[in-house]
């Protein structure tokens, strides 16, 4: 057995031991538990000893930096995140709030596929939505990716899956009934938002320099997006989105403000606090009126035009490309709402 172990002062031992001509002295485990028995420090020696005739052991793995430490590493990840400022504070919480208390301390070169399964299992004992805890373990294993040329030997991930909830959508004459009371001055946007199928901060974020009205034929690029944290020269897939421009919307994009955004409010564009009132408002004397189902802007809108133009019969590739989905992965999610194609199929019409 390789090296000796001696109580360097009262109550503290370490392990001392020659490797590749240097000299090591450990006085405590990777995980900063300090070697307080010579059980302790004999365990460590043994395991050190199967590491070297197994030709694994890596002595900056038990020597480790403090940039390798599990906390400091999340923090360098946040840093260098290059997401939206409204998923990165989602990140930040899932992080400081779930993550680094399981696994602080810890170095990060070390994580193994066991303690991710001892991760997910303590999620789920927490009392976690399956959703909320899909989205934790994808945080957890971008970060080992972002890691993974400093991490040795990179874990598997245990698959997580969750039931999507179903997606709610209107009919475009259950839309028309909306609209009726949304006021002019608020019409243009909603409208664009309805033959687009855009984001709402797509829409808010839409420039003037970006709308070519007297091109032949005419159309606009959605390459920016307006929020919480302002202006972003960036869509949410990253990618710039050429759209005709066609009758229904046109009228939309014409000047009725001085600004450099096509959807203002005196002169300021639109907040998505501002549009989810609207909506909601509208939605609500619809209720009344009509007996419209009560349901949030973003479905009303965005996910309708998905299933509305699956429903008519429209490709899902034209659908993806319209509305800015990086794969068709996304779009055929609105395809199981196509539910006038299945209604001959379920009566035997074949017409």
């Amino acid at each position: 057995m390789r090296g000796s172990i001696d109580e360097y002062r009262p109550g503290r031992w370490r392990y001392v031991f020659n490797w590749k001509g240097k000299k090591y002295f450990f006085y405590k485990y990777t995980d900063g538990t300090p070697l307080v028995h010579p059980k302790l420090a004999e365990r460590l020696r043994e395991h050190i000893n199967y590491l070297i005739d197994n030709h694994q052991f890596d002595p900056s793995v038990w020597k480790p930096g403090k940039s390798f430490k599990f906390e400091n590493a999340v923090e360098t990840w946040i840093d260098l995140s290059n997401c939206s400022p409204e998923w990165l504070a989602k990140r930040e919480s899932i992080a400081k709030k779930v993550i680094i208390p399981f696994f602080r301390g810890q170095d990060i070169r070390e994580i193994r596929r066991i303690q991710i399964d001892e991760f997910l299992a303590h999620l789920k004992n927490s009392g976690f939505s399956d959703k909320y805890i899909y989205n934790i373990m994808g945080e957890f294993k971008a970060l080992l990716n972002f890691h993974k040329d400093s991490i040795p030997k990179m874990p598997s991930f245990p698959t997580v899956t969750f039931q999507e909830p179903p997606i709610r959508w209107l009919t475009f004459e259950q839309q028309e009934k909306i609209f009726e009371f949304i006021t002019e001055q608020d019409l243009p946007i909603f409208t664009f938002m309805r033959y687009t199928g855009c984001r709402p901060n797509e829409a808010m974020g839409l420039l003037r320099e970006n709308v070519f009205l007297k091109a032949n034929p005419p159309y606009l690029v959605l390459a920016t997006v307006y929020g919480k944290y302002g202006l972003k020269p960036n869509t949410k897939t990253r990618r710039a989105k050429p759209l005709p421009i066609i009758p229904e919307i046109e009228w939309t994009l014409k000047p009725k403000e001085v600004s450099r955004f096509v959807f203002t409010r005196k002169g300021i564009p639109y907040r998505q606090r501002t549009l989810r009132h609207i909506w909601e408002r509208a939605n609500r004397k619809a209720n009344q009126k009509y007996g419209i189902p009560i349901i949030n802007l973003y479905n009303g809108l965005k996910h309708s035009f998905g299933c509305q133009r699956l429903n008519a019969g429209f490709p899902i590739e034209a659908i993806k490309e319209i509305m800015g989905h990086t794969t068709s992965k996304t779009t055929e999610r609105y395809a199981k709402y196509a539910v006038e194609k299945l209604a001959p199929v379920m009566s035997l019409n074949r017409k």
